[in-house]
């Protein structure tokens, strides 16, 4: 059945079929009902079979940390140069630390809730 555990696992990626769950949110089925029976034993022997393989599917994916991290580093950067601008008397740097600031925040807000 190896044939049929990849048909599997690309119809769930590519929304070919229609779960119990979709059915919920009315979407229609494509498959008729001996094929989501059929599929939903495959499902089932494949969950028995390989556990850990199918977690991997239904997991959420995980947050990145690097994204953060890039975003902490860029706020640090631009709040010392607001610092350094405002300490030697640089108005145009210090807005540009501010510009920076507040460019880094915003771009890391709008990418976090997408």
């Amino acid at each position: 059945m190896p044939g049929d555990t990849a048909a599997v696992l690309a119809g769930v990626n590519m929304g070919i079929w229609v779960s119990e769950r979709s059915r919920h949110h009315g979407r229609r089925a494509m498959l008729s009902d001996a094929e989501q029976r059929r599929l939903a034993e495959i499902e089932s022997s494949l969950r028995a079979e390989d556990p850990v393989f199918v977690q991997r599917f239904d997991a959420q994916p995980r947050p990145r940390r690097r994204r953060a991290v890039v975003a902490s580093v860029a706020l640090i950067v631009a709040v010392a140069i607001t610092a350094v601008a405002l300490v030697v008397g640089s108005v145009p740097a210090a807005v540009v630390g501010l510009v920076a600031a507040g460019a880094t925040i915003g771009l890391w807000a709008t990418r976090r809730g997408g």
